[in-house]
């Protein structure tokens, strides 16, 4: 018999370099959708993050991480960023995970996580399926930029 049950979620906030190093796993699985860098992330730049930028923007209130664990096992990440005032989300999936519903209940938490009335986000236009995903959850494109050669999409939902 086929079991139906809807797997246990969890967001956990990013603690230490072990947990930044599991984002850099599943980043780097997700790295063709980014829209910023598309490059693959070494282990080194990956602790010069978490070191420079991600626990001292994290004290601050500017950036918060988090590993996104379902039955356990860590699936996926997600990021909130505050830019010029506002606060963006990323985030990505393993491979192993997409196409299960999981990024819808990850942005959703995501989204519930920003301390903001309004969440942004950068969408390649070339990636339908996320556009389709986050037009479902609300958000509506307010404009296109160029990124790196690429359309962007830029994104906003009001909570």
């Amino acid at each position: 018999m086929i079991s139906s049950q809807v797997p246990t979620i969890q967001l956990r906030e990013i603690k230490n370099v072990r947990d930044a190093l599991i984002v850099r796993e599943i980043r780097n699985e997700c790295r063709l959708f980014m829209t910023n860098d598309s490059s693959s992330i070494n282990i080194f730049r990956q602790l010069v993050w978490y070191l420079t930028k991600y626990k001292p923007q994290n004290n601050k209130g500017g950036m918060y991480g988090f590993l996104f664990k379902t039955n356990g096992r860590s699936a996926g990440f997600g990021l909130i960023s505050l830019k010029n005032g506002k606060y963006f989300v990323t985030g990505g999936l393993r491979k192993s995970e997409r196409g299960k519903g999981l990024g819808k209940r990850l942005f959703l938490e995501l989204i519930k996580s920003v301390p903001s009335k309004e969440v942004w986000l950068e969408v390649l236009d070339s990636n339908i399926a996320a556009k389709k995903l986050y037009i479902a959850l609300g958000f509506r494109k307010t404009s296109q930029i160029q990124a790196n050669g690429k359309k962007v999409n830029v994104m906003i939902i009001g909570k």
